[in-house]
């Protein structure tokens, strides 16, 4: 991989961790230097309202994962019900993004 590249990867992926398939998850975090946030900050994390699988993953360049500051999932009551999955968060260090303050933007709706 390219110096200075640091791919963050996230996708609902249906394959969990321990699942074994030729070019799969694994190989993948393999040859792209990859970690699942959620297995190195705060353990197993299930995605899926409707079974103990997590095939829902959030993959970072190790080199990255020390700007994580917290990793999680959202609350029930929090609103986002509407999927089969579980809602989860990664928030970053700000530094990940060289800025001294990150503003929020809206989105301009107008385009």
């Amino acid at each position: 991989m390219e110096a200075n590249i640091y791919p963050i990867l996230v996708g609902d992926f249906n394959e969990t961790l321990t699942q074994a398939s030729k070019n799969g998850i694994q190989d993948l975090m393999s040859s792209c230097n990859l970690v699942q946030v959620f297995q190195e900050t705060v353990g197993f994390v299930p995605s899926s309202r409707h079974n103990n699988r997590s095939v829902f993953h959030f993959f970072v360049s190790k080199p990255i994962l020390k700007y994580v500051l917290k990793a999680g999932v959202l609350p029930t009551e929090s609103g986002f019900h509407t999927s089969d999955h579980i809602p989860f968060f990664v928030d970053f260090h700000y530094d990940l993004f060289n800025y001294k303050e990150a503003p929020i933007v809206p989105p301009n709706i107008n385009k």
